[in-house]
């Protein structure tokens, strides 16, 4: 019932966010409820998926009432060629910036989706997100050294997959397979996607998982 009236709110919360910024919060704090009734009023303000979605729109909606978004995005997005210069700001500050409101609210469908942090070793899940992070950015720079990929990446997507992958008990076929069909679905169902972004997060995601917590 929750999955059926969540698909109903995202298809909902697209559509409106095509005309109404307004209709957006509305959506938005539906998908929240709907979060806060999954795990419980008691646990909601302890939920740590819960500041991290928080912090997301609230960087998102503080920088364009602003006017600063674009300026962000123009210092903050990655690009192999900056980052190799000293620009290692790019690591950190391309995975929290959005080009709109429709790219940030469909990483936080899949971060809603997720649920809870899988932990990586001793990590608490703020740690785990950091180090996601960092090594989602080192294999996304491997990438684009080998294939000499030089394009611009900004989002949330590489660490939501790289969650993603984190959250299951066992990498048995099956979920493979699973993974790669969500990877096709989110390449297909929008433009300007990054294919190699959304790898980069998968493989960071394999690479940590012999070491999540239970």
């Amino acid at each position: 019932m929750y999955l059926f009236m969540y698909y109903i709110c995202l298809v909902t919360l697209i559509l409106m966010s095509m005309y109404n910024v307004h209709a957006i919060q509305i959506a938005m704090l539906g998908l929240l409820f709907q979060r806060m009734f999954d795990i419980g009023f008691h646990r909601f303000l302890s939920d740590p998926m819960i500041y991290i979605i928080t912090f997301l729109i609230s960087l998102h909606v503080l920088l364009c009432l602003t006017d600063y978004h674009r300026n962000a995005l123009i210092n903050g997005v990655f690009s192999y060629d900056k980052i190799m210069r000293g620009d290692y700001h790019r690591i950190v500050t391309s995975v929290l910036l959005h080009d709109n409101i429709v790219h940030l609210l469909s990483n936080i469908a899949g971060l809603v989706i997720i649920g809870k942090i899988r932990c990586v070793g001793n990590l608490n899940e703020y740690f785990t997100i950091l180090l996601i992070i960092i090594c989602n950015s080192a294999v996304h720079m491997l990438i684009c050294f080998l294939i000499n990929d030089r394009s611009y990446v900004v989002g949330f997507s590489g660490v939501v997959f790289a969650l993603d992958v984190l959250r299951y008990y066992t990498l048995d076929k099956e979920i493979v397979k699973n993974i790669i069909i969500r990877l096709l679905i989110a390449q297909v169902s929008a433009s300007n996607v990054s294919f190699i972004g959304h790898v980069s997060g998968i493989i960071c995601g394999f690479l940590l998982f012999s070491y999540r917590g239970i």
